[in-house]
């Protein structure tokens, strides 16, 4: 991971209307998240664009073979024909923008053109192994003017896996979405037909977040000091370890967490009988 800073709350607008959903791994899951956002907004009766940026089109297919071709507007775009669709688009409302995997300049363009930029990605090591480069492309375009976050998907079929690069993304400040997609059926398996969204389905929570503009969700500072503790905790070399145990207290969000990471750096200072 390249981020290493404490994370720091920034307030963006709450009026976000386009979406990039990136990542430079293909098969992570674009698609899908790209629809069913699509779909919640159209729900809420939002007027919603999908700009389908992937050669292969299967946003598009997606919309016409679920029959929402009415409902959800949609164009398919070319590095040259993007920034004109986007900017039409979002005149008249929200925009989602579908991008393809292993396309650079692709990615570069969605990320530019839009407010907020979601990077889903399951926790295999070969998404874990391209995250830096897509993170790369987000951080160099975004810097402090607009939010992003990583959002883990079939979080249920690596349960183990999920919870550790969370807890690595987490060490190292970058931004989340709070609710992870689980691997189910009715997500896989929904492809050209009209998603089925319940009541309490993660992908509410996704869009919630995203449109808040909020990257760090409520108990993400403490967690994040937990993490730079235990890490602290680990190192073995003496000044390795006051130096991450001084971090850890600098992060702290409370009395008790500055007073625990205090309490190991006076066990590390103490004279030896």
């Amino acid at each position: 991971m390249t981020l290493t800073n404490p994370p720091a709350q920034q307030m963006f607008p709450t009026r976000g209307n386009v979406i990039a959903v990136v990542n430079l791994k293909g098969g992570s899951t674009k698609t899908n998240v790209a629809v069913h956002l699509a779909t919640l907004l159209m729900e809420r009766g939002e007027p919603v664009h999908l700009i389908d940026a992937d050669p292969n089109a299967n946003a598009a297919q997606w919309v016409e073979g679920a029959g929402l071709q009415d409902r959800i507007g949609v164009t398919r775009v070319d590095n040259l024909t993007m920034k004109a669709a986007v900017e039409t688009a979002r005149r008249y409302g929200y925009v989602i923008i579908d991008t393809p995997g292993n396309q650079d300049s692709m990615a570069f363009r969605g990320v530019t053109y839009a407010d907020r930029i979601v990077i889903p990605m399951a926790p295999t090591p070969q998404e874990v192994d391209l995250l830096n480069a897509t993170l790369d492309i987000v951080q160099d375009i975004c810097g402090d003017t607009k939010p992003w976050w990583v959002l883990l998907t079939k979080a249920t079929k690596y349960p183990s896996e999920t919870k550790r690069l969370a807890r690595l993304l987490m060490g190292a400040g970058t931004p989340l979405i709070e609710a992870q997609i689980p691997d189910l059926k009715r997500y896989a398996f929904a492809f050209q037909e009209l998603p089925e969204l319940s009541e309490d389905d993660p992908y509410r929570r996704v869009l919630e977040q995203v449109q808040s503009g909020v990257r760090f969700f409520d108990g993400y500072a403490r967690q994040y000091a937990a993490i730079l503790l235990e890490d602290a905790l680990a190192l073995t070399d003496p000044d390795e370890r006051a130096a991450a145990l001084h971090a850890a207290a600098q992060a702290a969000v409370d009395d008790a967490q500055r007073a625990a990471a205090q309490r190991h750096l006076n066990a590390l200072h103490a004279p030896t009988e």
